[in-house]
């Protein structure tokens, strides 16, 4: 089975600021986090969906940056076609940790 289709964002739901709902591409939604109105947590809440959100969003393209970096410092062929030290593969990573630490 395929999680939900990317990318995924969040969203305060019925109308009240302190519960969120995870949604996919398609409008569908994947969860949703309640917060008790006399709860002060609502904060922490809304960081924790923006984490989930921002980990799921990523993690294709971080995934894909660590493998290329491996396989640039393993020898042989590289997958952007260089078969010598390039850092096609350091820029690649560097974008990738660039997007995940973006606000």
């Amino acid at each position: 089975m395929k999680h939900t289709e990317l990318p995924w964002e969040y969203k305060p739901s019925g109308g009240n600021h302190r519960n969120y709902e995870i949604w996919g591409k398609n409008g569908e939604t994947i969860t949703k986090m309640f917060t008790w109105l006399d709860s002060d947590n609502y904060q922490e809440q809304i960081a924790n969906a923006a984490f989930i959100v921002k980990a799921v969003n990523n993690h294709e393209k971080l995934l894909g940056a660590l493998k290329d970096l491996m396989e640039s410092i393993s020898g042989g062929k590289k997958e952007c076609g260089h078969d010598f030290a390039c850092v096609c593969s350091w820029d690649k990573a560097m974008d990738a940790v660039k997007q995940a630490e973006a606000e």
